[in-house]
């Protein structure tokens, strides 16, 4: 969608910097770099995360479960998400079937 209205307000992007929500931070990361192309360089900033340490994520129940499934997510996504290709009708398409 950030694609599909950049380019439809006549927006040119070199470059989004991403403020995510801490080990979120590299799977949104890859999700915009996949979905901008190789043209617009994404940086990114992670918050903290709340409820455990991130410099000793192991050595909390939440910790280690947020960066272990966060990690699964990560790898799925590397392997298995291509969204559409650029003004395909598959983009086309999931702009068209948004609800609103």
């Amino acid at each position: 969608m950030v694609r599909v209205w950049t380019r439809s307000a006549g927006v040119a992007l070199d470059f989004i910097d991403l403020y995510s929500a801490g080990v979120h931070a590299r799977r949104s990361r890859l999700v915009y770099r996949l979905a901008l192309g190789p043209a617009v360089e994404v940086g990114v900033l992670a918050a903290t995360p709340p409820g455990f340490d991130p410099q000793r994520w192991w050595s909390s129940s939440a910790g280690a479960k947020s960066v272990i499934g966060e990690t699964l997510s990560w790898l799925w996504t590397e392997c298995c998400f291509w969204p559409p290709a650029p003004r395909s009708a598959d983009e086309r398409l999931s702009v068209t079937a948004q609800p609103g």
